[in-house]
Order: structure tokens, then C-alpha cells, then sequence
């Protein structure tokens, strides 16, 4: 048997007679919960504190994200659109012309200038558009 890096450490002879199944001989405790709690219960407490303070952190941030989401009238809203009734509008000063939208558009709508833009006579408001883009940059409305 040889022994490897760092204290505790030893490597056995694998089957394919190469050193390279290491094991930990001093560490086995960590194999047992109840005996990880015993050998460091300041730890332990610790990080139990800091998970429950990171819990409510991120409830309370998620309540202002969906207030300012309700404010701005950005969080999308489920309803029943059938194929053809919404068009996509590109909102110009978002759009970076990266052309990802363009690439997966079905009816070819889209085409890119400085930035994108959506021919409203092929556009069947499919929302692929919309998903695909990394800006936000894109916008369906019912038509009217």
C-alpha cells in the first residue's frame, strides 16, 4: 500500500493495477449524520441560522420582485389566445440585432436592419420569437 498526498490519505491498487482508488482513513465520520452533529455542533447551528436567514432573504426579495413585476405589468399573464390573434412588436431600443429571433421564426417575419423587425403580414404570433429572445426585446399584443 502507498500513501498519498495530505494526512490521512492513502491510495490502494485498483483493478487495472493503477494507484487510483484513494480513500480517506481518519475522515469517517462523515459517513454518519448523527456523528458529524456530535463532533461539530457550533458548525452545525451556524449554518442552520444562516440557511433560515437566507430563506426569508430570498421570500422577501421574491415579494418585491412580483410587486415590481405587477407595477410594470410584466409578469405574463395566462389566458386562452388561440394561433393568428396576437402579433410581435420588437421594441427597438432593446434590441441588440443579435438575429436569434430571426433564426427561429417559422414564417421568416423577421428580419434584422440595425434591429430586428417583424413584417405584420407574415407574423402568426407564435411567441417563438419571443421566447428565443435574450433581451426581452419582443412584445405580443392582441390584434385589434
Amino acid at each position: 500500500m502507498r500513501y498519498g498526498r495530505g494526512r490521512g490519505q492513502r491510495f490502494r491498487r485498483g483493478i487495472h493495477g493503477g494507484y487510483n482508488y484513494r480513500y480517506n482513513t481518519e475522515n469517517t465520520v462523515y459517513n454518519d449524520p448523527d456523528l458529524i452533529q456530535q463532533a461539530y455542533p457550533e458548525d452545525i447551528d451556524s449554518l442552520k441560522q444562516q440557511i433560515a436567514a437566507y430563506k426569508d432573504r430570498i421570500i422577501e426579495i421574491q415579494k418585491q420582485i412580483d410587486k415590481l413585476q405587477n407595477k410594470i405589468g410584466s409578469k405574463p399573464k395566462t389566458t386562452d389566445i388561440k394561433p393568428g390573434q396576437l402579433k410581435a412588436t420588437v421594441v427597438e431600443n432593446r434590441c441588440s440585432g443579435c438575429g436569434i429571433c430571426a433564426r427561429v421564426c417559422p414564417e421568416g417575419a423577421i428580419t434584422i436592419r440595425d434591429t430586428g423587425y417583424i413584417d405584420p403580414e407574415k407574423c402568426t404570433g407564435c411567441g417563438r420569437c419571443l421566447n428565443s429572445c435574450p433581451k426581452g426585446a419582443i412584445i405580443l399584443h392582441p390584434i385589434t
